[in-house]
């Protein structure tokens, strides 16, 4: 299956080079939001508090999709990963038979190790970006710890949850968020 290399049209900061992310819009500023969605959200809020053996399974998850991975985008395979975007050769490795193409499956993904000097010997591809970060967003949840995690926007802060209050104060907000959505739907009718 051939990888074609991402449209640039700019904004993420890790990476030299600019890249849409596949499936989502295509101005920088919905680009940077969620490639920044996907590393902090996703993962990084996923190890606050995760046991040891966890943040080891995280890192390399990280590695397969911040920093390499590959999704589907219709027929095609395309890079979306900062550590491909911005190597010119390992984007052409990509192209080759050498590399393994395996199913990003977290669960798996995990446990394979990875060489940090030289191209990836294997790389992980998911049915697309989003299922991508829905697959990370299910293996988080099986992290064992005692709170839950949130970003809140609008403070710039992260949120621990951990008690009724909280969580009573998170379901107003998303209440609040939903009637401005169902309201701009309604006009939009």
């Amino acid at each position: 299956m051939p990888v074609s290399i991402v449209t640039l049209v700019g904004g993420l900061q890790e990476c030299s080079l600019a890249a849409r992310v596949p499936g989502t819009a295509e101005t920088p500023e919905q680009t940077y939001s969620a490639a920044a969605q996907w590393k902090h959200e996703e993962i990084g809020l996923a190890s606050l508090g995760a046991p040891d053996e966890f943040i080891e399974k995280l890192a390399t998850v990280y590695w397969f999709t911040v920093e390499f991975g590959l999704c589907k985008e219709g027929n095609e395979v395309k890079a979306y990963g900062a550590g491909l975007l911005s190597s010119f050769g390992e984007l052409q490795y990509c192209l080759t038979d050498k590399p393994k193409l395996l199913p990003f499956e977290p669960e798996k993904t995990c446990q394979q190790k990875y060489p940090i000097t030289e191209f990836q010997p294997v790389y992980f591809v998911a049915e697309s970006f989003e299922d991508a970060k829905e697959k990370v967003r299910k293996f988080a949840s099986i992290i064992p710890r005692p709170f839950s995690v949130r970003y809140n926007a609008y403070t710039q802060r992260i949120e621990v949850l951990d008690n009724t209050q909280q969580l009573k104060n998170l379901a107003d907000n998303i209440s609040g968020e939903m009637s401005v959505l169902c309201t701009a739907l309604r006009k939009m009718e």
